[in-house]
């Protein structure tokens, strides 16, 4: 169970940080069985369609990251990138190869 509390450690920390969600906006339930369950309740959210949404979830899952190429070190980081979508922005590191 130490690591579902660390993996939703993450989430957070993302959520907040990266899409500037407030911890008034997030909410953390103990399921009992299958870990944590994490809720934001955010105008913007709810505005967001199923494909924005898909977005938020292939970023925080890292979904079309090229793990090898950043690690090999063939990536360079360019700071300041945005992700933008319905409302809502993230600060991420965009990287090119």
């Amino acid at each position: 169970m130490a690591s579902a509390k660390a993996e939703t450690i993450k989430l957070l920390e993302i959520l907040m940080e990266d899409f500037g969600f407030s911890e008034s906006e997030i909410h953390t339930f103990f399921s009992g069985h299958r870990g944590y369950h994490v809720h934001v309740e955010s105008e913007a959210v709810k505005a967001l369609n199923a494909m924005e949404r898909k977005e938020i979830v292939d970023y925080v899952s890292a979904l079309g990251l090229n793990i090898e190429s950043h690690v090999l070190g063939e990536a360079s980081a360019k700071k300041g990138a945005t992700f933008q979508r319905g409302g809502l922005s993230a600060n991420v590191v965009g990287l090119s190869v």
